[in-house]
């Protein structure tokens, strides 16, 4: 392939990374069903 296993590896985990912090606020939407008043 074009690129090696360690910076796919590596790549992946940055991702993962990102999503884990994401998915710790609640989406807009979410925010706006639940705290609007």
């Amino acid at each position: 392939g074009v690129m090696d296993d360690d910076f796919i590896d590596s790549y992946i985990a940055l991702k993962q990374e990102e999503v884990a912090r994401l998915q710790l606020h609640p989406h807009p939407v979410e925010f706006d069903m639940y705290y609007s008043c």
